[in-house]
């Protein structure tokens, strides 16, 4: 049963003998009726209060699901960039090796080649100085001949 700070300044007691002092009884009924009054309106206003803290704790307990959601969200994306940045790592490094390895490939079909054309010009060298001290032989051996003939004409 509840109970208004109205009801409890209406209130009527019967009258006895040696019953308590009217005046008294009356003076704290409303003074109870008073306190009574401020009790409920400052319950009424704790009420409100609650249920506007009620209001902002969803709220905010909605909020930290959103962050919360977006932090997983956030923690997922950055695995997964991290995983891709890895794998083009990977790939660009073995794009390297390869294309090193093709260099090197290359390089060294190129002095195998430089090598070949090297020992092809030490042997035009050799030949050209085998022919050119044939030349000169043969030239030594005409400059001889001459001599011996102009020895001969000058002595006839």
């Amino acid at each position: 049963m509840k109970i208004t700070p109205m009801e409890i300044k209406q209130s009527s007691f019967k009258v006895r003998m040696r019953g308590y002092d009217k005046e008294e009884v009356d003076t704290f009924l409303g003074f109870l009726s008073e306190e009574f009054e401020v009790i409920i309106k400052e319950n009424s206003s704790l009420k409100e209060r609650l249920s506007s803290l009620d209001d902002q704790f969803s709220e905010l307990k909605k909020k930290e699901h959103a962050l919360s959601s977006t932090l997983l969200k956030a923690h997922d994306l950055v695995e997964e960039i991290k995983q891709a940045s890895q794998k083009e790592a990977q790939l660009i490094i073995k794009e390297a090796e390869l294309r090193g390895e093709e260099i090197i490939g290359a390089a060294r079909k190129e002095m195998a080649c430089l090598r070949s054309e090297i020992e092809g010009i030490k042997r035009e060298r050799i030949v050209f100085l085998e022919k050119a001290k044939a030349i000169v032989n043969t030239f030594s051996k005409i400059i001889n001949i001459e001599e011996t003939d102009h020895e001969e004409i000058i002595k006839q």
